[in-house]
């Protein structure tokens, strides 16, 4: 059986009126124009049963999503829909992946058509009784939003569309504390080496990207970080020390290349490690297993 890899959530993001830090810019499919900007518009999504609700119709524009859940923990997805895409089509690409993978055949050709054939606009994380965050562009056209506790659709009924209507507005946004970009080199992503405590994140995909905070125990070396089954585990050996404590985040929401997405974040002070925790084609954990991740400190 398939190991369905995911950090436990150590943090829920909450908190989404910050309209008071807000800057003009383009962001996720957004442009601004010469008018006056106004105020993004909220998005509300509720989880229960791993089934979503929330508006089937909306205007075009920038959006903060909150994301609550009656379910212990839940992951939102959102993607975007070429013109004509249905969600059985998108069911299927996703369940062709799941098949190969299990039945032992080759996945790659399947989850390199899985992961292009819509574009993935980011997400939320959340825990019962917290708010999960994020701040997206929504263009005309359609998309799909689904719970990804499996990294993809698994029912038909459990795919809500929400179509977008009009031309975006002239809107402010989110000013982020910081930039992640993903890439597919040694470091896996760059992000500032220091962050303040709480703010957004803007995330930039490369291809099929997610972001994945662990905060690091006091003494844990990058010596320690670098070395095989030492905080990670490589093969099969289990890790001789316990390099991480509570108070990390799991910023789900994945993104692909050519779009972006921000986070909202809430951390303590301290050391931190960020990598990316999307699935690659054989159900990998390129953050753990690679050394695909980057240090930075929270003051």
């Amino acid at each position: 059986m398939r190991n369905r890899f995911r950090l436990r959530i150590l943090v829920s993001a909450v908190v989404l009126a910050l309209a008071g830090s807000v800057a003009i810019g383009a962001v996720a499919g957004v442009g601004a124009n010469a008018a006056t900007p106004t105020a993004p518009h909220t998005l509300y999504i509720s989880v229960a049963n791993r089934y979503l609700t929330l508006p089937h119709r909306i205007t075009a524009g920038q959006y903060y999503a909150q994301v609550r859940t009656g379910d212990p923990q839940s992951f939102v997805q959102v993607v975007r829909a070429p013109a004509g895409y249905t969600p059985r089509q998108f069911l299927a690409a996703a369940t062709l992946w799941n098949t190969r993978y299990n039945s032992g055949a080759d996945p790659r050709a399947a989850y390199a058509a899985f992961v292009k054939c819509v574009t993935w606009v980011g997400g939320a994380s959340v825990t019962r009784g917290a708010v999960g965050s994020f701040a997206t562009g929504f263009n005309a056209g359609t998309y799909f939003l689904y719970e990804d506790s499996y990294n993809h659709p698994t029912h038909l009924s459990r795919i809500s569309v929400l179509t977008v209507v009009g031309t975006p507005p002239a809107q402010i946004h989110p000013t982020a504390a910081g930039v992640v970009r993903f890439g597919t080199g040694p470091m896996g992503l760059t992000m500032p080496a220091t962050l303040p405590r709480a703010g957004w994140l803007l995330g930039i995909g490369s291809y099929l990207n997610n972001l994945q905070i662990s905060k690091l125990a006091p003494g844990v070396s990058q010596a320690d970080l670098d070395a095989d089954n030492i905080c990670f585990t490589r093969g099969m050996a289990p890790p001789t020390k316990n390099c991480f404590v509570q108070g990390g985040a799991s910023l789900t929401g994945k993104v692909s290349k050519g779009a972006s997405v921000f986070w909202y974040y809430r951390l303590t002070p301290g050391n931190y490690i960020a990598g990316d925790t999307a699935p690659n084609a054989c159900y990998d954990r390129p953050f753990s297993n690679f050394n695909l991740f980057t240090r930075f400190t929270v003051s």
